[in-house]
């Protein structure tokens, strides 16, 4: 993947079979194009950031149950009226 090129964010959750050997389930997606961030073990996600059109080869990967784009939640503060 380009340096300049853009990447979307994923969470990937892997399948709870294969959550012992994540390492290699990250190696796997870092195969087909993820740049891995984080590895999460104890909830058997992995995050990291990949072309948008990578999303089918990386929920193809062994032991990949979803992959899906983070997005941005905001929450208004307490003192703010509701809407």
């Amino acid at each position: 993947m380009a340096q300049d090129e853009p990447t979307t964010a994923w969470i990937v959750t892997v399948d709870d079979p294969r959550t012992d050997s994540l390492d290699a389930v990250a190696a796997a997606l870092e195969a087909c194009g993820l740049r891995v961030d984080r590895v999460l073990p104890a909830a058997g996600m992995i995050h990291g950031r990949a072309d948008r059109t990578r999303r089918e080869a990386l929920a193809a990967v062994d032991g990949v149950a979803s992959v899906d784009p983070v997005r941005d939640v905001s929450i208004a503060p307490p003192e703010a009226d509701v809407q």
